[in-house]
């Protein structure tokens, strides 16, 4: 959820300043609350079940990969925008075959900090209201005075977080974006 309404917004507001005006500060101000004191407000209006944990990992990992987002849109070199223009290059060429490819790095940094944030989101979520997980097992391990298993706990969420971070790295060394973003000036430079 995060990365799909993330990456849409992001994009809305590299087109449209309306839009930015608009989400922008809304996107930033729902950065200053703790997830801590949305969690419970969420499990009371929905429920304990699935999807109030659910939302609280993608508002966590939903800002990073935003603000990195919408970075990397806007970063393309004014000179090759000029050159787009100047071959009568539309607004989706111009998005598709420039500015996306010059966003991945950028996309890529927010989506590895977006994992590691969504394990801590999904731990704040479990503290609020599960009776499963490994959010249940760190508090209830803590009130049960068991310290082994607390840091067996811990060290599980560092190889989760370490894991997810490695898996969207390997993603993004396959998707060659140095390459893509070579090849795509090279076309436009040649039409």
């Amino acid at each position: 959820m995060a990365v799909v309404f993330g990456l849409l917004i992001a994009v809305l507001i590299v087109q449209f300043r309306t839009v930015e005006r608009i989400v922008y500060p809304y996107s930033v101000a729902s950065q200053t609350v703790p997830k801590i004191a949305i969690a419970p407000l969420l499990i009371i209006w929905m429920g304990s079940g699935m999807l109030p944990k659910i939302l609280i990992v993608a508002v966590t990992a939903f800002f990073p990969i935003t603000v990195n987002t919408v970075s990397g849109l806007r970063e393309v070199d004014e000179n090759y925008l000029n050159l787009m223009r100047s071959v009568a290059a539309s607004d989706a060429q111009v998005f598709l075959r420039l500015r996306a490819p010059y966003a991945l790095p950028f996309i890529f940094a927010g989506l590895k900090l977006a994992t590691t944030l969504s394990v801590l989101g999904a731990i704040v979520a479990e503290f609020m209201g599960a009776s499963e997980g490994l959010g249940y097992l760190i508090l209830s391990s803590t009130f049960n005075f068991e310290v082994p298993r607390v840091f067996v706990s811990l060290i599980v969420l560092v190889l989760m977080g370490v894991a997810f971070f490695g898996a969207i790295a390997a993603c993004e060394r396959r998707l060659s974006w140095k390459q893509a973003t070579r090849v795509t000036v090279v076309e436009a430079e040649a039409a």
